[in-house]
């Protein structure tokens, strides 16, 4: 998914799919303005309670065979807790990649820690997790 050219004044301003259409974005608490929403190409959030749900489980039906690669790329700025969880993509209790302002964990299905990466919070980061086939 991309936010390059979305703007607070799209038309479309609450609507962010996939190139296919079949992922789709729920926003909570978005205010749509200088603080919260598109901005510089980007989706921002400002304060606790704002947050968009992208509805992909990229963990769920997962092709052990040919692998998956996971871009992230974001920046963080005034983080009131360094332990605030800014990205969760997966199920909250199993597989999982959790971010916050610095540090990113991959997390198998019994909710042990795979491996991490720490990094300087207010940067913007390009993470990518790279997640190779198993033989059976």
């Amino acid at each position: 998914m991309s936010a390059y050219g979305k703007t607070n004044e799209s038309q479309e301003t609450s609507v962010w799919t996939d190139t296919t259409g079949s992922v789709n974005t729920t926003f909570t608490n978005i205010a749509w303005n200088t603080n919260s929403g598109w901005y510089n190409n980007s989706f921002r959030t400002s304060g606790s309670g704002q947050y968009a749900t992208i509805n992909w489980q990229p963990f769920d039906n997962f092709d052990f065979e040919s692998g998956k690669t996971i871009e992230i790329e974001f920046e963080s700025e005034k983080v009131s807790s360094d332990d605030d969880k800014i990205i969760v993509i997966g199920s909250q209790n199993g597989a999982r990649i959790e971010i916050t302002p610095n540090r990113a964990t991959l997390y198998d299905n019994s909710n042990n820690e795979v491996v991490h990466t720490n990094y300087k919070s207010n940067e913007r980061l390009k993470l990518a997790f790279i997640i190779n086939s198993i033989p059976e």
